[in-house]
């Protein structure tokens, strides 16, 4: 509990009261879930796990400018450990202390925050601000982060002692965004792999990126957006992925994706951050592209295919059709489709076709889920099945406004776990006040 605490001391510190003036909302989601695994070859495992997520927020203060966020989720298991960790785990997703100046659209935030500047994605515990510039220069921008690097692998913490970087920018409101960014780690851990001895040492190293991004609309009609992701250390480019979508008539939609990673390229420098680590020259590619057509306002078809190469495993395709329809004045929700993944190695090819029905007329909602996948080969080490399938049935009852009970319950087999069944408990709720007293 301390651990998860430490980032929100600066804002908590910060926080002026009286608490009774500011608009509070609170927000959650309480898990229950059943499951019963039985994998061939171990013994078969009951788990319920209890999952509690609670996001808070604190707002208008300082003149409406200072707001306060936080997000966060606890777990607790029942019978067997679901993880193969502990029987038990928490996390703080994010607590910060958000101030929006009046003056040159300036926005400053301090404690654990998600960063996503552009083709900046990023996790930290430290400050973060964001100003236009140059008043006579309507559309530039500038933002900067600093920080501690969030620790995500809950075994091994490969985050380096700092993080650093910033991002400039130029806007054209409802046409074009460009930006260029920067980024720098250091202290990262990495295991250095040696292939002589067949063995690893841990490292110290720096990571090192830049990169551009761009968002181009037209008239709502052509959309293009994408970045590319430059290493400085191994001055290698570890990412390009761009898409664009084109709707040339009404209820028609064509979009294409290209996306191209070098894996070295999200390293630091001739490390690698994983024992087992993949083959560091590694590099894969894919593009596509995908259509819907809305034949109606209850009917719409919709087609996509996607080819991927990836150099130590070959390539592979996957083409599908599906179909919607919303029937009952949009209470009823149905779909269908199909999809044909073919791999170079028989044993990830497959036939997968997939199902739903939802309705809702507002009050409570019910909803059925099919999905099979039929593989070409068996998998090795396992059995001879082919076969994999999962029936979800969903049913949920909003008691209040702002309080959902729901809960689900599956059956299905696969050939890596044998027969499965789970059930879901879920509790949602989502609670609002403001300066008034008014709750909703």
């Amino acid at each position: 509990m301390k651990r998860l605490l430490l980032p929100l001391l600066p804002a908590i510190m910060l926080f002026p009261s009286p608490l009774l003036a500011l608009d509070l909302g609170v927000n959650g989601t309480t898990i229950v879930r059943y499951e019963e695994r039985s994998v061939p070859g171990f013994d078969k495992k009951t788990m319920v796990p209890a999952t509690q997520y609670l996001g808070v927020d604190l707002g208008k203060a300082a003149d409406g400018h200072l707001s306060f966020h936080m997000y966060g989720w606890g777990r607790v298991d029942g019978a067997d450990q679901s993880t193969p960790r502990d029987s038990s785990d928490a996390a703080l997703s994010y607590g910060y202390l958000d101030y929006q100046s009046p003056k040159g659209n300036a926005d400053v935030k301090v404690g654990r925050q998600y960063l996503y500047e552009g083709g900046v994605v990023e996790q930290l515990d430290g400050i973060s601000a964001r100003s236009d510039l140059f008043q006579q220069y309507e559309g530039f921008a500038l933002s900067a982060f600093a920080g501690k690097p969030v620790k995500t692998d809950r075994v091994d913490d490969h985050k380096g002692d700092l993080l650093a970087g910033g991002r400039l920018s130029y806007r054209v409101a409802g046409v074009t965004e460009l930006g260029l960014f920067l980024t720098h780690e250091n202290g990262a851990a990495a295991y250095q792999y040696d292939k002589s001895t067949n063995s690893a040492t841990l490292v110290k190293d720096s990571r090192e990126q830049a990169g551009f991004d761009v968002l181009y609309t037209m008239n709502r009609l052509v959309e293009l957006n994408g970045r590319s992701l430059y290493n400085l250390s191994l001055k290698e480019f570890a990412e390009h992925s761009y898409v664009i979508t084109v709707k040339p008539v009404a209820g028609l939609s064509l979009s294409g994706s290209y996306n191209q990673h070098q894996f070295k390229g999200y390293f630091a420098s001739a490390s690698n951050p994983f024992l087992f680590k993949p083959y560091d020259a590694d590099e894969e590619a894919s593009y596509g592209g995908s259509a819907s057509y809305a034949v109606n306002t209850a009917t719409e078809l919709t087609a996509d295919y996607t080819y991927y190469d990836r150099k130590t495993k070959g390539t592979s395709t996957r083409i599908g059709l599906g179909g919607r329809l919303s029937l009952l004045e949009g209470k009823l929700k149905t779909g269908i489709d199909y999809h044909r993944l073919t791999a170079a190695k028989g044993l990830n090819s497959y036939h997968e076709i997939r199902g739903f029905a939802l309705y809702d007329p507002g009050s409570y909602y019910a909803s059925l889920d099919a999905i099979a996948q039929r593989y070409d080969d068996p998998l090795p080490y396992l059995n001879t099945s082919k076969i994999a399938y999962e029936i979800i049935a969903s049913s949920g009852y909003r008691l209040k406004p702002w309080l959902l009970l729901s809960g689900d319950l599956s059956a299905g087999a696969n050939p890596q776990y044998g027969d499965q069944v789970k059930g879901l408990f879920r509790l949602t709720f989502a609670y609002t006040t403001t300066t008034g007293g008014v709750g909703r």
